[in-house]
Parts: C-alpha cells; structure tokens; sequence
C-alpha cells in the first residue's frame, strides 16, 4: 500500500557565498593595498511539499522530535594594510 508515503521531492540552498573586492585605485588614497566584502549563509531556504511541516527533509525519518535546521548568516570585511 501506498498510504503511508509521501512525495519530498525539495530544493534547498544549503551554502551560498558572496563576495566583493573594491578595486586598488579606490583604497590607494587611504594606505589599503586590499579591501574585500563578504557574506556566508548557511540553510538559506527551502521549498517542499511537506505541507506546512518545518522539517528538513533531509533527515531520517525516525522516532523522536526533528527539529528545523538552523538558518546562519555570516558577514565580514578582510582588509590588508
């Protein structure tokens, strides 16, 4: 019987980094020789058919509470003198 199945197919963006480097001739002026922008993501979303349950349908479907995956978003600056 196929009762108890479900369809999870899913599209999930699971790691995303994005990146800017200011070009030389704009940081001369203030004694940088390097200047770069950054922003890392984890879990960034997620579509399903999992009908308004949030969880990530990659875990194992066992017993117990499975909880959402933590979503983490990381900025930096990287600047070299």
């Amino acid at each position: 019987s196929d009762f108890w199945t479900k369809n999870v197919n899913y599209l999930k963006l699971r790691n995303l980094e994005i990146g800017y480097t200011v070009p030389q001739r704009f940081l001369s002026k203030a004694g940088i020789s390097k200047l770069r922008v950054y922003s890392l993501m984890q879990n960034l979303f997620s579509i399903d058919n999992l009908d308004g349950v949030q969880i990530d349908p990659e875990l194992s479907g066992g017993s117990g509470v499975q909880y959402p995956t933590n979503r983490v978003i990381n900025i930096g600056i990287s600047l070299s003198f």
